[in-house]
This record gives C-alpha cells, structure tokens and sequence, in this order.
C-alpha cells in the first residue's frame, strides 16, 4: 500500500475545518484582519466548498515543491531576464515571505514592484489589476 503524501494530513485538516465553517488556513496563523474578512467573504461564493474540496482533498504537495523551490536553483539566470515582467505581493501578506519579492525586484532589473493593497487573498480589484498588466488594451 502507497504511503500517504506528506501534505495529506494538512489537506484533510484545511476541507475539514471549512466543512466545519472556518477557513483553510490553520488557527495558528496570525493572519491580518483583511485576510480573515476575504476568507470568510469567499465562503458565501457559489460553488466555494466544492473548489476548497478540490483544491485541498489531494493533500498539499504542490505548495510543499513551491516552498522547496525557493532554496534552489532555477536552471537560468534571473538576471538575464529583459522582458517586461512585474513582481506582485500583498502588503499586508504574512503567508509569503517579503524577502522573496525583494530579492526578485533586486536581481530582475526589468522588473517592475506592484504592491497590492491587502495581503494573501486577492480581492477583485487587485485580480483586475493583473489581469490588464498581463492583457493590455
């Protein structure tokens, strides 16, 4: 029998305490107030338990490899990057660490910062906002 993926147990405690009405993110999390409220707002969305289910029922590996990749090698030089790029993160973001986009906008040079307002959870408008960065008129 194949063992279970490491990230199985934190999937199942993510579905079951949104089955149970909180949010996916652990209670050990001092998220800021803004995430919270964009948590708690997405619930009311049609359709929200069964992409949660979705998302989470898997377990977590794949955020698990993203973490992972931050302490590796890319294969390829960032700075060598010309084209138009830009590096998003949210302010008041407690889930990815600062340090990350820092350290892109300092190697990218061709990088442009675009600070979102809130933290983790993008609302509407900032989902707009990359979406006509990636799509322009």
């Amino acid at each position: 029998m194949p063992l279970p993926a490491p990230g199985a147990a934190v999937g199942r405690r993510s579905v079951a305490a949104i089955e149970q009405g909180g949010t996916q993110v652990g209670e050990d999390y001092d998220l800021p107030e803004v995430d919270n409220l964009a948590l708690r707002a997405r619930r009311a969305e049609d359709g929200y338990l069964d992409r949660m289910r979705a998302t989470y029922t898997g377990g977590v590996d794949g955020w698990i490899d993203d973490g992972l990749a931050f302490t590796r090698p890319r294969g390829f030089d960032l700075a060598a990057i010309r084209v138009p790029m830009s590096v998003w993160y949210g302010v008041q973001d407690v889930l990815g660490p600062r340090a990350h986009p820092e350290y892109l906008l300092t190697v990218i040079l061709s990088a442009q910062r675009r600070e979102l307002r809130g933290g983790h959870v993008l609302h509407d408008v900032d989902l707009d906002a990359v979406y006509r960065w990636l799509c322009p008129q």
